[in-house]
């Protein structure tokens, strides 16, 4: 028909082609892994939180949530299916005979039309089948006359569903609409005329014409009704929640709308040569080789813009709302803001500094001779606001210390000896450090929980546990590095593998594909970030941006860090750089 399904477009953005992986391997974990052997994959579908794919053999994988059983297969034969679609909570499968399977179901459901069925869409509450003579049948809810297909029901050539309302493209090009229209979804173009393929978002709509322009209409509030200029060279459509997909002639993609909905969107920025990276709360902040700074994300002017003289630094840490660096010299720069007066840097000699750690009300550095400085709110033992601090709040004798680590409300320190002392709030346990027969090398914080890194390669964690972000993996040997995020928890392996575990309602702990070649990790509050060995990063979960163009060239980084809101990376040439700009 001249034009690329949904589905196809959606295979064109997640499965290789080639190359250094198989065929038909998909490039990004959805949901979830991909079934083995990842390879022989000719279409995809995505429904809420679980996946279909069709391969060439026909038979069908399917991943992802299953707390319904939509990531079970049925008991029907897994052969011979020629089309696919996920819905919200249901999954559909067309066989070559015409029979439609759909599952989970209290009984197997399945419709059997005597191959009449050429295509079939799934949305959230119902499924449309488009059949051979042109005509389109419905079933499922009837709540918003979604079923209530327009006359004459004829010439249908594509067909979409979404929410509550459904699309259907005629075979003279115009579309008709049907079902709920609260939020225009049904309020068809002016120029309804031209149109080769349609698709539905869950309150939006798209149509590609055949001159390689689209159309795009529904919730005016949502930016994926935006279409990106130029409008033109299109071959390919997809929506997805608040965000869609669309395919060039050329074989490029654009996305736009909100990219992050729960966060499951990954970005990966190449050509950066990151060598440190540290996460906020929905920020990232990466320091590159030459020592200057990047900051990624979104948030205030004060936690994005970096100092003006980026250059120099050697360290980076970010937590919250704060953004520390440390330079060659022994400095410290801070930037941020918050109530408890973190950035408001002590009045002590700034120098001689080795290493920083930012909390979530106050901040930690670790000098040279072994001794700590903290500074910032002082609603615990330990750390104190304003200028009254000193070196005499961190627990007697303030000496010895090699590594420092920094939670919402409570701190670590790691002893030459391999000890650890903690101390600040306990609400969750967080300052009870377990008996450990072997040395501590280093530690990690999370908002409400502790982790530790033993000489064995083993990790010890503790504290606030109720999303299991202290439920260790069943292999505890072989990492090199943890850290802790609002309450998940991410390691690297020596063999350059990540392994995430803990809260995960943001996608923060599905690792993307290519889990390899990682020399460093960081934490946010609901996001993940990786540094690999070229110098670039991968993030995944939630972080505060609606684009996924990397502002940056092809320039090298050494470190990167990570906030609530915004990023920060450090170049070559020693200058941190905030993204995205205010």
């Amino acid at each position: 028909m001249g034009y690329i399904s949904v589905n196809v477009i959606l295979s064109a953005l997640f499965l290789s082609t080639g190359g250094s992986e198989s065929p038909g391997a998909f490039l990004f974990e959805c949901y979830g892994d991909v079934p083995e052997p990842n390879e022989g994959f000719i279409e995809v579908s995505m429904g809420d939180f679980h996946c279909l794919g069709l391969k060439a053999d026909g038979s069908i994988a399917a991943w992802g949530r299953n707390e319904n059983g939509q990531a079970q297969l049925p008991d029907a034969v897994n052969e011979d299916y020629m089309d696919i679609a996920a819905g919200a909570y249901y999954c559909a499968g067309l066989k070559s005979d015409g029979t439609v399977i759909i599952w989970p179901s209290g009984d197997e459901c399945a419709y059997s039309f005597g191959g009449d069925v050429t295509a079939i869409s799934m949305g959230d509450y119902n499924i449309l089948f488009l059949m051979s003579d042109g005509s389109v049948y419905v079933d499922g809810s009837n709540e918003q006359g979604q079923r209530d297909v327009p006359e004459p029901n004829a010439g249908f050539i594509d067909i979409a569903a979404g929410e509550y309302h459904c699309v259907g493209l005629r075979d003279d090009g115009s579309i008709e609409a049907w079902g709920s229209d609260d939020s225009g979804q049904c309020v068809l173009p002016e120029d309804n005329t031209g149109f080769i393929a349609v698709d539905a978002g869950r309150t939006h709509s798209l149509g590609l014409r055949a001159d390689g322009t689209i159309a795009a209409w529904g919730t005016q509030s949502n930016e994926g009704c935006i279409v990106p200029e130029p409008n033109s060279g299109f071959i390919g459509i997809a929506c997805g929640l608040r965000h869609n997909a669309a395919l060039r002639s050329d074989g490029s993609v654009v996305v736009w709308g909100i990219l992050r909905p729960f966060g499951r969107v990954s970005m990966e920025y190449e050509g950066m040569d990151f060598v440190q990276i540290s996460s906020g709360d929905y920020h990232l902040i990466g320091l590159k080789g030459d020592g200057s700074v990047e900051v990624l994300g979104g948030g205030s002017e004060d936690l994005i813009t970096v100092p003006d003289d980026n250059s120099g630094f050697v360290n980076v840490e970010a937590r919250g709302c704060c953004n520390l660096a440390l330079r060659q010299d022994g400095s410290i720069e801070a930037w941020g803001s918050f109530e408890g007066g973190r950035i408001s840097f002590p009045d002590f000699e700034n120098r001689g500094f080795i290493a920083v750690a930012a909390g979530g009300q106050h901040s930690l550095a670790l000098r040279s001779d072994g001794s700590i400085l903290a500074w910032g709110a002082g609603r615990w033992p330990g750390v104190v606001a304003g200028e009254s601090i000193g070196q005499s709040f961190v627990p007697y004798p303030n000496a010895d210390f090699t590594g420092i680590a920094a939670g919402d409300l409570h701190s670590l320190g790691l002893k030459e000896d391999g000890s650890i002392i903690a101390w600040g709030g306990n609400s969750e346990g967080q300052c009870n450090v377990p008996y450990h027969e072997g040395r501590f090398v280093s530690v990690a914080a999370g908002a409400c929980h502790s982790l530790a890194l033993t000489d064995q390669g083993s990790i010890v964690a503790w504290g606030n546990n109720h999303y299991g972000e202290c439920e260790l993996p069943d292999v505890n040997t072989g990492f090199t590095a943890v850290a802790g995020g609002g309450s998940h928890t991410v390691a690297l392996r020596s063999d350059g593998s990540i392994e995430a575990w803990g809260r995960n309602d943001a996608g923060q702990c599905d690792v993307p594909l290519h889990n390899s070649d990682y020399i460093a990790v960081a934490a946010g509050w609901r996001h993940s970030a990786g540094l690999k060995s070229d110098g670039s990063f991968v993030v995944w979960g939630e972080i505060n941006t609606d684009s996924d163009e990397s502002p940056f060239g092809n320039v090298s980084f050494s470190a990167v860090a990570a906030g609530r809101s915004c990023s920060m990376v450090l170049d070559e040439d020693g200058r941190a750089v905030v993204w995205p700009e205010r």
